[in-house]
């Protein structure tokens, strides 16, 4: 996916958050989202089986697959 005007902070640099300095947890979640193989795509149950998941949690799949994209060279590491 394409970083949309909302992950611009004010200097031009990309950030998961933009200009929000004081993120929530919905927004915190909401970027994971954004960064996991979407919930409505086909067949998602058996792409969760294979990476060893029951259920469609982003803080799961970011952990198995880095939150990495086909499009882009960005990942993520939770520490």
């Amino acid at each position: 996916p394409r970083i949309s005007d909302r992950h611009a902070h004010a200097d031009g640099r990309k950030t998961a958050f933009g200009r929000q300095e004081r993120p929530t947890w919905d927004d915190f979640i909401e970027f994971l989202e954004e960064r996991c193989v979407p919930k409505s795509r086909e067949n998602i149950n058996i792409l969760l089986k294979e990476m060893g998941l029951t259920e469609y949690d982003p803080i799961q799949i970011v952990e198995k697959t880095q939150g990495r994209m086909a499009e882009d060279h960005k990942w993520l590491e939770i520490i």
